[in-house]
């Protein structure tokens, strides 16, 4: 899925304004995610077999 993306935070404002807060932020495109991240490998036990993948990690809202 290249479209896939995600939210982060939404910037707290300095000065309460009228209306709702934002509940989005930022919006990032999750493959971009890979290029701009650090990248950290990690051990998994799958079906029974150690495998090492590659991970990135943010919070973001989907």
């Amino acid at each position: 899925m290249r479209n896939a993306v995600g939210f982060l935070d939404p910037e707290k404002p300095e000065k309460k304004k009228r209306g709702r807060p934002r509940k989005k932020g930022q919006k990032v495109k999750i493959i971009n995610l890979f290029k701009t991240e650090s990248i950290q490998s990690i051990s998994v036990l799958l079906y029974g077999e150690a495998r090492t993948i590659d991970i990135v990690v943010k919070d973001l809202t989907l």
